[in-house]
């Protein structure tokens, strides 16, 4: 998600463009770009959250189901919880800062996956398979 705040970030801060006329509309193809990277940042970002919770459940032994619920429950609160304080941020300090903001907070988690053990988490999955079948 971190290129689509930057996307809106540059638009917050450049605020005044051409629209171009599309039979009966009028659009501007920088918003509509930002929206299509919107998109597909919200499609891989969850896409990868889901398919990390699912290798990490897969060795949770027993409680596999109730593990991957949980994970699953604890990635989407992610969501949920910046949906529902955005438009409070955003009120508060504007459009501009409210994406970089987004932007520097969103550091720590780009660090963070430095250190995530996939290679560990994908050998014991692949044992688990192996298992299994």
């Amino acid at each position: 998600m971190f290129l689509p705040n930057a996307c809106f970030s540059w638009l917050a801060n450049n605020p005044h463009y051409e629209l171009i006329q599309m039979g009966s509309l009028r659009i501007n193809p920088w918003v509509l770009g930002a929206m299509i990277v919107e998109i597909a940042g919200y499609g891989i970002s969850f896409a990868a959250t889901v398919t990390f919770s699912a290798l990490i459940a897969k060795t949770a032994g027993a409680n596999k189901a109730t593990f991957g619920a949980i994970t699953g429950s604890v990635n989407l609160l992610g969501f949920m919880l910046g949906g529902a304080v955005s438009g409070v941020i955003q009120e508060a300090v504007g459009y501009f800062w409210a994406f970089n903001a987004s932007i520097l907070l969103s550091l720590p988690g780009w660090i963070l996956i430095l250190f995530l053990p996939v290679k560990r988490i994908v050998e014991e999955s692949e044992k688990m398979d192996a298992i299994e079948a």
